[in-house]
């Protein structure tokens, strides 16, 4: 299965992050898309009143509805600051999936 993984703060989630994953989805040919929510972002001042839950939150109810895109709280479960490598190994040593790394 065909699967990209979409990480960020999701500070908050909004319809251009959908838009986005769904267009790769869609013009790639991806069948599946992982978002992935910071914990605490690593290019970001943290200065939200919202928590990393929130946030996940937020972002499962945005997508609850939307085939092939499912979220994985990986970077929320290890804490501190998230680090784009370390979602990456993670998913892949935890995923069934093959992951296909595309570059424009």
């Amino acid at each position: 299965m065909r699967t990209f993984i979409f990480g960020g703060s999701f500070n908050p989630v909004h319809t251009g992050h959908l838009f986005i994953v769904q267009e790769v989805m869609h013009k790639l040919g991806y069948e599946r898309a992982i978002l992935v929510p910071a914990n605490i972002a690593s290019h970001k001042a943290n200065n939200t009143k919202l928590t990393p839950q929130d946030r996940l939150l937020m972002l499962k109810t945005a997508v609850e509805d939307m085939p092939g895109i499912v979220v994985d709280d990986c970077d929320i479960k290890r804490g501190g600051i998230t680090y784009s490598i370390d979602t990456i190994h993670y998913i892949l040593n935890h995923s069934n999936s093959y992951l296909i790394y595309q570059s424009y």
